[in-house]
Order: structure tokens, then sequence, then C-alpha cells
């Protein structure tokens, strides 16, 4: 007896977490003060996206701030640019490279969507298939 997918993933949600939020993530520098954020939470939001995209279920995220990441505002404001690392599993016999490129343009809007961040790379691994 196997449990349930829904189960398995909120298992394995609360195993990914941690109990302390983790490295903080300058993502913002204003004139009123900088804006930061753990990498624990962006980790969290990448997960959710990853859900949307069918056959796909994230294992690791790691974040990191680009070498290159400044990005200049208006008003003087600088923007990270943020390098998401992030190992997937697929589901056997739905991997395509639309998959991926679907799963990277959802993760590239939520990242927008979420904390106005629009460049850096986003990796993505394929570490294993699982059967449906």
């Amino acid at each position: 007896m196997e449990p349930r997918l829904d189960v398995t993933a909120a298992v394995m949600d609360v195993a990914r977490s941690e109990v302390r939020r983790g490295r903080t993530i300058r993502l913002r520098d204003t004139l009123a003060g900088a804006i930061s954020i753990s990498e624990q939470a962006i980790c969290g939001v990448v997960r959710d996206a990853v859900r949307e995209v069918p056959g796909v279920r994230a294992r690791r995220c790691h974040i990191e701030v680009a070498a290159e990441s400044v990005s200049a505002g208006p008003n003087g404001a600088r923007t990270a640019w943020l390098d998401v690392n992030l190992r997937v599993v697929a589901a056997a016999g739905t991997l395509t490279p639309a998959r991926i490129n679907s799963l990277r343009h959802t993760l590239a809007e939520t990242l927008l969507a979420h904390f106005g961040v629009t460049d850096g790379a986003i990796n993505i691994t394929v570490e294993d298939l699982y059967d449906e």
C-alpha cells in the first residue's frame, strides 16, 4: 500500500523546510533601506510553481545572488538577480524539452510576480524519472 500523492507531497514539504528560516537574501536596495527575504521562502514559492506543471516534482532548490547582480531602477533602487538551481523528478514518458521550457517560463513569471525579480538564471536538473 502506498500513500496518496497529496500526503506524500505534504510530508516532503515538511521534510524540506528547516526549523530556522535559513539564509537571508538581499533582494533590493531602496532609498528607504534594504529588502531581504529568506532563501527558504523563495524556495517555497518555487516549489508551489513547480506543482503547476504536470508530471514534474521539485526535489531540491537553492538560490544564489548572481555575480552580476545589480540592476539599477528609477530613484536609485537596486535589484538583485537571482540564480535558481532546481532539481526535479519527472514522470516517465512526459519529459520533453517543451515541458522543461514551460517550467522555466512558469518560474520566471512567478519570481517576477512575487518578488519583482526579472533577471538571473533558472537552472533545472532532472535527477530521476518516476512511474505515474
